[in-house]
Order: structure tokens, then sequence, then C-alpha cells
């Protein structure tokens, strides 16, 4: 529906500069994440690594653990930071493959 709309160049121009400057800030955002991660890389890798976690049967979501606004929490562990690392990563190819 919305191609429908850039029947101008004017429109189409608008439309690209908007999805350029989408673009411009998804990226900007990646990197931040990456600097981040490469700033604090020593800290983060002191993390415990990953638990086994076995469950009874029976056991369901509101039996794991919970702050006090009753959001659910999951211990951070190196398992996770590997995790956390290789998302980044592939939402940084998609940015950049979005980009080109």
């Amino acid at each position: 529906s919305e191609a429908k709309n850039l029947d101008t160049e004017d429109k189409v121009n608008k439309a690209a500069k908007a999805a350029e400057a989408r673009g411009e800030e998804a990226l900007a955002k990646v990197q931040a994440v990456q600097d981040f991660t490469k700033k604090n890389q020593v800290e983060m890798r002191k993390l415990p690594p990953a638990k086994a976690v076995v469950k009874k049967p029976g056991e369901g979501k509101n039996e794991e653990k919970k702050e006090e606004d009753g959001a659910e929490t999951e211990e951070v562990t190196m398992a996770t930071l590997q995790k956390e690392q290789l998302r980044i990563g592939q939402i940084r190819s998609a940015v950049d493959k979005e980009s080109r």
C-alpha cells in the first residue's frame, strides 16, 4: 500500500533518505553495542559457566526466579554472553547487508 504513494520522484527520494537514515541509526546502535562489549570484555569473561538446568516434571515458568517487581530473571553466564555476541554479529551482518 505504501508503494502506491511513491508516485513521484520527490516521494521516492524522501522515502529513500528516510530508509538510509534508519539504516545509519541501526548501524550506529549495533556499533555502540559492539564497542561496549569490546570495552567490557575482560569483566564479561569473568562470568560463571553455564549451569545445567534440570526441571522436574510439572515445573513451569511460575516457579522460576522472580524479581521484586514480578519480572522473570535469568542468571547471566558465559553461555548467555556467547549467545548474545552471536546475535549481535547476526544483527550487524543483516544491517550491513541491508545498507548495500
